[in-house]
């Protein structure tokens, strides 16, 4: 049996319907039953996910905002985090104004958007958080008085590849990920899901090769390449399909439901 489980949230953990499965919650609780650990891995913040985890009974860690950071549930607090270069952030940001871009920024479990964000009450019912608004969100990080661990930049659909290379080669010291058909994750380079994966096995002393991973996105790839169980769901992107060894089967979201059941019984996921 695999020692541990990560899971991304959006797209690969909650059904079409937005929410868990009595189905997935089940064989989850049964696995943690059963000695393994189940870590949630998401570009979403803390408080956004800590509702989904407490329902799901864990108590451990989860890793938020891209790898970003990971937080840990027992004693409510940060434990690992990645800041990223104001200055630099700045510049990027000024790039995607520039390109009729809106962008949204992580610091320590709090999004901050510029108040005239179109999209702001969206992101509210979506995240289930407020969103912070400033006036003068890029001059509030220049100064320091906003320090940034992750951004998205929300782009038109017909120019986001393009936009990414761009970025990429402008700004190595950033790692630019397609998270959905309009959405740009922006972290620092050492700041992936893959390594918060590695940093977490070190901590709980589980190696690679008794840990599982689950997503969907090309943001899930290098959590799936940290692992020796690379998983995806079927509505994964194409280049993290490639990736995986094993796709799920189910199509209504019960996915991490169905893997679960596989790994209890004694299944070999590949």
């Amino acid at each position: 049996m695999y020692d541990i489980i990560f899971s991304d949230y959006d797209g690969t953990l909650h059904g079409k319907n937005g929410q868990i499965s009595t189905r997935t919650a089940t064989n989850i609780a049964k696995y943690i039953k059963a000695g393994g650990k189940f870590v949630i891995s998401t570009g979403r913040i803390y408080a956004s996910i800590l509702p989904i985890a407490k329902m799901l009974n864990l108590n451990n860690d989860i890793i938020t905002s891209q790898g970003s950071q990971i937080y840990n549930i027992q004693s409510n607090t940060p434990i690992k985090t990645y800041l990223m270069d104001r200055k630099k952030v700045v510049e990027v940001m000024k790039i995607a104004k520039a390109n009729n871009c809106l962008t949204q920024c992580y610091a320590n479990n709090i999004i901050y958007a510029d108040s005239k964000h179109e999209f702001n009450n969206f992101f509210e019912d979506f995240f289930g958080v407020e969103i912070i608004k400033q006036n003068n969100l890029m001059l509030e990080i220049e100064n320091g008085n906003i320090k940034l661990n992750k951004f998205e930049i929300l782009v038109d659909k017909n120019i986001i590849n393009d936009l990414i290379a761009k970025l990429s080669k402008e700004f190595p010291e950033f790692l630019f990920s397609k998270s959905a058909p309009v959405m740009i994750e922006v972290v620092d380079k050492n700041a992936t899901k893959g390594r918060a994966v590695e940093y977490l096995l070190n901590k709980y002393n589980i190696s690679s090769e008794n840990a599982l991973a689950i997503g969907d996105g090309n943001n899930d790839i290098d959590m799936l390449e940290a692992v020796n169980g690379k998983v995806a769901v079927p509505n994964g992107a194409k280049r993290l399909l490639k990736v995986a060894d094993y796709i799920t089967k189910d199509t209504s979201g019960d996915g991490v439901g169905e893997v679960i059941e596989m790994i209890l019984r004694g299944e070999n996921i590949k």
